[in-house]
This record gives structure tokens, C-alpha cells and sequence, in this order.
């Protein structure tokens, strides 16, 4: 239903739109370059060997219907396309970036969202952050056109929130009821109200004369793409220019969570033979701070020593310290900082069991437990379970207790494990399956391992039916011994992204003013549901500082 001011959905109706406009760029890009695959017949061949049988037939019925390749691919099998064909095809034309496959992911959720017919209108932060991704990947495809339609969606959805907000806002009377609004340009209120916004907010300075800016945000250096945050490029060093890749950078612009503290604390307490939990599953949606709290991981671990001995005399460098020294403290670890333990990366988007990869003798780097094993302790490790790496089959209990032993502590990364099963097939994914049991046997095991498993919480990272069948295979797995932590609440989203954009923080007293004044300039902002108190307004609103509440949205992290 559309109205003389516009659609009954306008939300609903631009995503719609939005998802339009994807389906139909991303079908011939996908076609042109599924016609590349090694050892397959054409797109068609590359498609059918992808799905599963039900899509496969749903595919062949839709080929039949129009005649065109293109006009059969359901968007809901663009991203399992691109991971099965990533390494041959796709990794070189996306330039090993993989947070595009997130993206996909999201425009997929949108698409699926879109579908059902006669619901109420979506809300405008849940279309934002989804006509974002759509627009992202449009632009990676090199379609500048469709990219531009898509944001200019986002642009109007924006523009019509906004138009409502500029009218004056009604003056708080003594009652708690709101009087009628001041005159535009009012500075100052009447008997028995409080001052307007104007009156109130007329001599607070510029933000940015109060609040410095991190460097390579003031110098126009900052890239959006470094908040995607991706394991596998710390392991190999590919992210040494980026915030990700420094350890000490990294965490100076890392607001730890009690969540992250806690994972922290954990794997520092296993490490150090004080106990803890053997096995730790972090399971968000997409965007909570998975990777992110495996790479802050992985830093702690290899490089604890920089991390309390900053080279730079600097606050930032102090303050890091003190937050690395309490969880060595509350961890009680004694043994000193510097040989903490070893350290194996499994991430799921990056492995395969059709890999080629070799050690330096040869041996094969195709399974999730050779590629472990030789992370941890190189030839002699990987010898010790040579038998199962070089066969493909998982090894026995046994064998994972006399590797940990010979290792000693260590901890195991693996992200993205749902992924990678996705992408196995029959004895393969048997085999990664019983490796994962005997692994976290083994791991409770030795009293020195830690485990650390990211799982997806949300539909849209988890890849249809056989994302599905593979969480729901790893949760009946890991959840006989694992703990679950969640790294990031919702509410400590924005100190998250403050940390990583500003230095400076403000004084006490520029806080104390954005407490007092804001009952009055927030009211009620976009994102904080009716019926809170005013007293929380005032919180949120020096939480976000310098953000106006309703221009920070955390779906977007």
C-alpha cells in the first residue's frame, strides 16, 4: 500500500528495492567467473557441483523455466557459491578479503527478511545496516551504478528520518508533562521550565576542539575495512600495516570488555596450569566481537612481554599495561610473561580439505589437525600424528595427548569452524567432526591447553540447511565440556568504537555537562525505546560522547 507521502514500508519497500538491484548485478558477475573454474564444465557444472540435490533441482527447474543461467541462481546460493569456489576463482578477485562473504551473508538475511509479505515495517537501523552491505558489495564487483542506486536508497531513508526531528522540541514542564514548544531561536525558557536546547547548548565548544581524534583518523588514513577484523592475515603477518596487526596498537584501541577479560583471564589461568576452562565457545551474531577477541587472543599470548614493556612513554602505552598486568594478576600467573605458551590459527574461511598446501618435507596441510600440529611444534609435532595428516582420518585420543604433551601449554584458535564443515562433504566431514570430539576430550584432558571455538549465532553466517545441520553438529559436540563467553554486550558497543576512533577523551567536567544537558537535547534518541528514564538518557548520551545519540547505530559494527 503506498500513500499520497509515500510507501505504507518505506523500510521494507527500499530493501526490497535494494535487493533488486543486488540480485541482478551479482548474477552475471557470478556467471563470468564461474565460467573459470578448473575441472568443471562451465558455470553450469560449477553450479550443480555447489548445491545441494534440492537446490540443485530447484536450479535445473528455474534454467528450464527461463532459458538463462544468470536468471536461475537464487540469491540465497550467492555465497555458498563464492566459499566453494573462493580459492580458485573468487580470493584473487576480491584480493583475499573475506569479510565480502560477511556482507553477502547480511544481503542474503535482507533478501530472506524482504520476502515475507503483510509484516510490519522494518526497523530503520535493521535496513541501514543491511542496504550498507548490499551497497559494499555492489562496489567490490565493480558495479559503481548499482552501488549508487543502493546508497542513494540509504540517503532517503536517512533524509526522511531526519526531516521529522528538525521542528522544535517540546520544553520539559516542572510536572514532567511537556509544554508547548519554544519559539524557533528561543534562547532562553519561561517561568517553571528549564532552558531549550538552544539556551542550554549555545556555549558547549565543537567537539572537536574537546575530543582529539585517533592519528590516522585526523589524517584522513583510517580505513572502514579495518574493523573487519580477520585472523588469518595477523597469523601470516598480512596485516602488519594495519591496527590488527600491531599488538600494542591493537590494544590501546581495544576497549576490554568484561566478556574479553574474562576469555583473557581464562586462557592466561589454563596456560599457567591454574585451572580455568578447557574448552571456551564465543558465539555471537555477526559483528559481536568474535574474531576480534581471538586476535586480541592471540597477541596476549605471543606478545605479553611488548605489551607490559612499551617501548613509547605514552598514556595509551601505560594504561595498556595496567589492563594486560590485572589479567595476569586476577589470571595468578607467576611463570612471567614472556614464554607464555604456543599458539595455533584454524580459520575456517582460509583452510580446505582440497588444499595444496605442504610443509618443507612435503607432507600435506589439508587437514584442520596436520595444520595444527605444525603451527605448534613444526616437523617433529607434526610427526607425532603424521599417520591421521597424511591419511585425512582424525586422530585417536591418544594421539592429541602425546602432541599436547610434547608442546606443552598452548592454545588453539580455530574461527569460522561452521564454515569450514559447510564446505566438506561425506567422509571428510566425518572425519573433521570426530576431531573435533577428540580434541576437546584431549583438551580437558592436559591441564595446560586451552580451546577457543567461534560459533555464528545468526541464520545469515550460517549458509542454509547445511550450515545449519554443522552448528547444530559442533554444539552437541562442544557443549558436553565448553563455556560460553560472549565478548561484546550490546551497551559496550560504543566505548568499543570510541576507543578505536578517539584519543582523547574529554575532561571530567565536559562529561559532567553532557550529563546535565542531556535530559533536555536527547529526549528520547533514535534507538532508545520509550518508557526509559531520564537518567539514563543522560547516561547513554555521555556514553556515546562525541556521538549524538542518533548517529550511532551498533548493527552497523
Amino acid at each position: 500500500m503506498t500513500t499520497a507521502a509515500g510507501p505504507a514500508r518505506p523500510h521494507h519497500a527500499a530493501l526490497w528495492e535494494a535487493v533488486g538491484i543486488y540480485r541482478d548485478a551479482m548474477r552475471p558477475f557470478l556467471v563470468r567467473h564461474l565460467r573459470r573454474v578448473p575441472g568443471r564444465r562451465g558455470a553450469e557444472d560449477a553450479i550443480r557441483y555447489s548445491l545441494k540435490d534440492r537446490r540443485v533441482d530447484e536450479f535445473d527447474r528455474l534454467l528450464a523455466q527461463t532459458g538463462k543461467v544468470e536468471d536461475a541462481i537464487d540469491v540465497n546460493d550467492f555465497p555458498s557459491l563464492v566459499q566453494t569456489y573462493w580459492r580458485e576463482v573468487f580470493q584473487g578477485e576480491f584480493g583475499g578479503n573475506h569479510s565480502v562473504k560477511n556482507a553477502m551473508w547480511m544481503a542474503t538475511e535482507a533478501r530472506n527478511t524482504v520476502a515475507h509479505p503483510g509484516t510490519p515495517d522494518l526497523e530503520y537501523d535493521f535496513a541501514l545496516a543491511h542496504l550498507y552491505h548490499i551497497a559494499d558489495v555492489l562496489g567490490r564487483i565493480n558495479a559503481p551504478a548499482e552501488q549508487q542506486a543502493v546508497q542513494d536508497l540509504s540517503s532517503q531513508l536517512t533524509a526522511a528520518r531526519i526531516a521529522p526531528a528538525t521542528a522544535p522540541l517540546p520544553v520539559p514542564a516542572e510536572d514532567g508533562g511537556a509544554a508547548p514548544a519554544a519559539p524557533s531561536g528561543a534562547e532562553t525558557a519561561g517561568p517553571g521550565r528549564r532552558p531549550g536546547r538552544a539556551g542550554r547548548a549555545a556555549n558547549l565548544k565543537p567537539w572537536r576542539q574537546v575530543i582529539r581524534p585517533n592519528h590516522d583518523v585526523a589524517q584522513g588514513s583510517y580505513q572502514q575495512a579495518e574493523f573487519a577484523a580477520d585472523l588469518q592475515q595477523v597469523y601470516d603477518g598480512r596485516a602488519h600495516e594495519t591496527q590488527y596487526g600491531n599488538p600494542v596498537s591493537f590494544f590501546q584501541h581495544t576497549y576490554i570488555t568484561p566478556g574479553l577479560r574474562a576469555l583473557l583471564v581464562n586462557a592466561v589461568r589454563r596456560l599457567g596450569g591454574q585451572g580455568g576452562d578447557p574448552v571456551v565457545q564465543t558465539k555471537t551474531g555477526f559483528g559481536g566481537g568474535k574474531t576480534h577477541s581471538l586476535i586480541a587472543l592471540y597477541h596476549l599470548v605471543n606478545h605479553a612481554h611488548a605489551l607490559l614493556n612499551p617501548a613509547q612513554d605514552t598514556g595509551a602505552s601505560h594504561r595498556t599495561a595496567a589492563e594486560i598486568q590485572g589479567i595476569f594478576d586476577e589470571a595468578q600467573y607467576t611463570d612471567g610473561p614472556k614464554g607464555l605458551g604456543e599458539v595455533a590459527v584454524l580459520d575456517g574461511t582460509f583452510l580446505s580439505r582440497t588444499s595444496g598446501r605442504a610443509t618443507a618435507q612435503g607432507d600435506p596441510l589439508n587437514t584442520l589437525w596436520g595444520e595444527m600440529a605444525y603451527q605448534l611444534g613444526g616437523p617433529g609435532a607434526y610427526d607425532l600424528i603424521g599417520a591421521a595428516a597424511r591419511g585425512g582420518t582424525a586422530p585417536g585420543g591418544d594421539e592429541l595427548d602425546g602432541l599436547f604433551e610434547h608442546i606443552g601449554p598452548c592454545v588453539i584458535l580455530i574461527d569460522e569452524l561452521v564454515a569450514y564443515v559447510r564446505n566438506t562433504r561425506g567422509d571428510d566431514r566425518a572425519s573433521v567432526l570426530t576431531f573435533i570430539q577428540n580434541l576437546t576430550q584431549s583438551a580437558r584432558r592436559c591441564p595446560t591447553v586451552c580451546l577457543v571455538v567461534t560459533l555464528p549465532e545468526s541464520e545469515a553466517e550460517l549458509g542454509g540447511e547445511v550450515g545449519q545441520y554443522a552448528l547444530r553438529q559442533l554444539e552437541n559436540l562442544l557443549g558436553r565440556i565448553e563455556a560460553v563467553w560472549e565478548p561484546l554486550a550490546v551497551n559496550e558497543a560504543y566505548e568499543v568504537v570510541r576507543r578505536r576512533l578517539f584519543e582523547k577523551l574529554g575532561s571530567a567536567e565536559l562529561r559532567r555537562r553532557v550529563r546535565s544537558l542531556s535530559p533536555d537535547v536527547c529526549q528520547r534518541p533514535p534507538g532508545i525505546p520509550p518508557g526509559r528514564h531520564r537518567a539514563e538518557l543522560s547516561g547513554a548520551a555521555e556514553s556515546l560522547l562525541p556521538h549524538p545519540p542518533g548517529d550511532f547505530r551498533p548493527p552497523l559494527l
